[in-house]
Parts: structure tokens; C-alpha cells; sequence
């Protein structure tokens, strides 16, 4: 995901829940990802030799079309949320301008003696596209 998300300490309540914005689909290019995912998923049962197996399509449903890029978009954010997908990319290993956060050392970006050494500087997982 490219889109950006903030955590807050609760300055009312510092012990207390932080204060979380995920901002899920903020950045354009998530929704298209997104929409174009349901498109190679909707190819991928309509040949031939999965056609055969039958699959029922349960969503978006029958009443979204692949040429209603509004609808399908109103379908991703009504059936996404923060907890929909597997966390990874948050802390993307890419050049800071493009809005990554740690370099190719794995080092956070203006922070000294920080590190990230865990899925989320994976970018993009080709299995979930």
C-alpha cells in the first residue's frame, strides 16, 4: 500500500489509547490496485478450465460491473478497512520522496539508530496482486 496512515500519543492520556488515523485508500494508486485485482480475479474464474468448477461469485457481486470503476470503488472502501489486509508496506523500503520510510539498509529515515527489519518494508507482496 502506498497510502499513509498516522499514530498519535493521546496527549490528554499518554497511558491511554493512541490515536489512530489509518487513512485506508488515501493514496489513488491503492484503489486502482485494488480495482484492478477484482479485475484479473473476475479473468481468472471466467476461463475455461475454472469455469468448469463453477465458482459463485459472492463480491463484489453481480451488481458491480468491471466497467463501473465508481461502483467498484464505492464497493473496496465500504468492504475494506483496517484490519482487511496483511501489514505489510507500511514502512515501505523505498527513496524517502516517494514516501518510503526506511532506506535499502533498512534504516528509518531521520532517526539515528533505527531500524525496521520486518515485512513492512516489503512494498508490494506479488502473491496479493
Amino acid at each position: 500500500p502506498l497510502s499513509r496512515g498516522t499514530v498519535h500519543v493521546n496527549a490528554s492520556d499518554p497511558y491511554g489509547q493512541h490515536l489512530f488515523d489509518f487513512r485506508v485508500f488515501s493514496n489513488p494508486l491503492d484503489i486502482e490496485l485494488a480495482i484492478n485485482f477484482i479485475k484479473c480475479t473476475w479473468k481468472y474464474i471466467n476461463t475455461p478450465t475454472l469455469a468448469r468448477l463453477q465458482p459463485v461469485e459472492t463480491r463484489p457481486g453481480p451488481n458491480v460491473s468491471s466497467s463501473d470503476t465508481a461502483a467498484m470503488e464505492d464497493w473496496v472502501h465500504a468492504s475494506s478497512g483496517p484490519t482487511s489486509f496483511h501489514l505489510s508496506g507500511t514502512s515501505a523500503m523505498m527513496p524517502k520522496e516517494l514516501g518510503g520510510v526506511v532506506d535499502s539498509n533498512l534504516r528509518v529515515y531521520g532517526i539515528v539508530g533505527l531500524r525496521i527489519v520486518d515485512t513492512s518494508i516489503i512494498l508490494l507482496i506479488q502473491a496479493h496482486i
